[in-house]
């Protein structure tokens, strides 16, 4: 399943060099076919290369009252305009250069990056 009609648009890039710490915002990261994001702690051999999370879930819980920023979820790749949570498993995400592949329904906000 592909889909390049989506208007999304990337408002957020994260990273964090080591697991269990917040993750922080980055200018610019490299996407590493079968990795991840150059860097980050928890890019590698996995399906769970890279984490997307919408931005607009991020502002339904400041709106609930809490205090969280860009990275705050663990997501690597904040975006507008589409809601992850709605992208079945399996379904692949065309967006210019790169694509995504839902690789499981246990954390739905987490995408594996593929080429």
């Amino acid at each position: 399943m592909a889909n390049s009609d989506l208007e999304m648009k990337i408002v957020s890039i994260a990273i964090s060099k080591k697991k269990g710490t917040p993750k922080v915002q980055v200018e610019k990261a490299s996407l590493l076919e079968d990795h991840g994001l150059e860097e980050d702690a928890h890019a590698g051999p996995w399906h769970r290369k890279v984490s997307f999370l919408a931005a607009e879930s991020r502002e339904k819980a400041r709106k609930n009252g809490l205090e969280v920023g860009f990275g705050d979820f663990a997501e690597n790749i904040a975006t507008s305009g589409i809601d992850w949570q709605d992208i079945p498993v399996g379904a692949r995400v065309v967006q210019e250069m790169w694509n995504t592949e839902i690789p499981d329904e246990d954390k739905i906000k987490s995408i594996a990056a593929v080429h």
